[in-house]
């Protein structure tokens, strides 16, 4: 077996784990995973399943030995640094030696940490909802007619498992499907993977009955609501097209059909469709689904001010679905997710840890000498998005003063700083509240544009612009 390989990188970046690895025997691949393993025990009440649905939540951006495969750590690592928009800092020591490895320019090893942690958390997740959606489809009509919520526990754990193999299916391809929920972390280590296709269909499955009993609204920050479901049913339905329509994957990668996407849908009378009938089949429910968050939020799809999505205006109405990191009763609660990015500067100053920066051409392309904003600065520090989104800073004093990073040559100290903490802050910086945005409305109008400008190419108008702008309430082109 190869000790590592250098990554490949293809159109589209979420194939890259499958194509990393389907040539060698991968130890991760082969792990026991440290999920809840079902419990023997009866569940006798409503509150019962709630506790076990807030355990399932843990998996999203729990603080304990699966951060690095939560939304916590390692899937913004794997999401911002598995990318051509950002590198990583190659000197932060043993602490981050993983996520030095999702560098363009690096080594993935097949044993790297967060790889292994991302399948394994995944799974455990995937587990401890399988066990409350098998117990709740044994209850009979007559308790769960007198109970509805029980139908809107399973509905979140079948939104959040959903969530998961979308995660799983586009970082490693074909996974293995887990339908039922396991008495011994063993039996994962036997199964074998399933086709994308397959996997696709489980997640579409789930979504289309978890929306049937998801709340309209919630009260819990960082719980899925119905329009949680159909945001993320059309970022899935148009990851399905766009890949069909788009990626080139080679035959050795495909592994017999079990990373491909040349599947076919049928018709209502169980007649294949065409290729092109099926990419567009796709493309319409990518549409559909994102028309209706759109519909529900018209006219005001997004926040006044960029700003207002982030830290410490997290979880407006622009917000589908987040990883909550509030440090509340504890420090532990909090998570790493503030601290990988920036402003640079010394912790206790409110300084991030400046792991994952952007590149040199979205710095260049949009630089700024100035901060804050000024009439006289660039036309790019006009701009409140790339201003709050790019650190052109420090923090350089305990009372949160900064200083300007004033040369193009100095664009390694540049970072992605709209995940920024308090200055100073309050809390341990490893540990911080910042709240990782999963969905926002914000993503959906970019689906809902996409889609339907494949739809009108395919449909002999262009690739125009209309749908872009529309959203943007910006003017045609002519």
């Amino acid at each position: 077996m190869q000790k590592n390989m250098k990554k490949l990188i293809y159109i589209i970046p979420t194939i890259i784990f499958s194509t990393i690895f389907s040539s060698c025997e991968i130890s991760f691949l082969d792990s026991v995973s440290y999920s809840d393993i079902t419990k023997d025990v009866y569940y006798s009440s409503v509150s019962e399943y709630e506790t076990a649905l807030v355990g399932c939540y843990y998996y999203i951006s729990g603080r304990g030995p699966s951060k690095d495969g939560n939304y916590a750590s390692g899937l913004p690592i794997a999401g911002q640094a598995g990318t051509d928009e950002t590198y990583i800092a190659v000197n932060k020591g043993v602490s981050f030696e993983a996520a030095t490895q999702f560098d363009n320019y690096s080594t993935l090893n097949t044993n790297n940490l967060i790889c292994q942690e991302i399948w394994l958390n995944h799974y455990a997740g995937i587990n401890a909802a399988n066990e409350i959606i098998n117990r709740i489809d044994k209850i009979d009509s007559v308790r769960l007619s007198g109970t509805p919520r029980y139908l809107g526990i399973r509905a979140e754990a079948q939104f959040l498992e959903a969530l998961w193999y979308f995660n799983l299916v586009r970082i490693y391809g074909g996974v293995p499907i887990m339908t039922q929920a396991s008495n011994s972390s063993m039996d994962l280590y036997t199964m074998k993977r399933d086709s994308i296709e397959k996997v696709y269909s489980r997640i579409i499955n789930l979504l289309d009955s978890a929306i049937l009993y998801l709340p309209t609204t919630t009260t819990e920050y960082g719980r899925a609501t119905v329009y949680s479901g159909y945001g993320l049913l059309s970022k899935v339905a148009l990851h399905i097209a766009s890949s069909m329509n788009l990626l080139t994957i080679p035959d050795e990668v495909k592994l017999g059909g079990i990373n491909s996407y040349d599947w076919v849908q049928k018709d209502i009378n169980g007649i294949d469709l065409s290729k092109t009938e099926t990419i567009k089949y796709y493309y319409q429910m990518a549409r559909n689904n994102a028309l209706n968050v759109l519909t529900h939020f018209a006219p005001n799809y997004l926040m006044p001010n960029f700003s207002d999505c982030f830290y410490p205006h997290e979880s407006s109405r622009e917000i589908l679905f987040e990883g909550v990191m509030s440090i509340g009763l504890s420090q532990e609660q909090g998570g790493w997710f503030g601290s990988l990015f920036g402003p640079r500067g010394q912790s206790s100053y409110g300084g991030g840890q400046h792991v994952i920066m952007p590149i040199l051409p979205i710095v260049l392309d949009h630089f700024t000498f100035s901060y804050p904003p000024t009439t006289t600065s660039t036309y790019s520090s006009l701009d409140s998005r790339f201003m709050w989104t790019i650190g052109t800073f420090q923090y350089n004093k305990p009372n949160g003063s900064v200083s300007n990073i004033g040369t193009a040559s100095a664009y390694k100290l540049f970072e992605i700083a709209k995940f920024r903490l308090d200055a100073p802050p309050g809390y341990n910086q490893d540990r911080t509240p910042v709240n990782n945005p999963i969905l926002r409305v914000s993503d959906i109008c970019l689906v809902y544009a996409e889609a339907q400008a494949e739809l009108d190419n395919f449909d002999g108008f262009g690739i125009t612009n209309e749908a872009l702008t529309h959203l943007a309430a910006l003017p045609l082109i002519s």
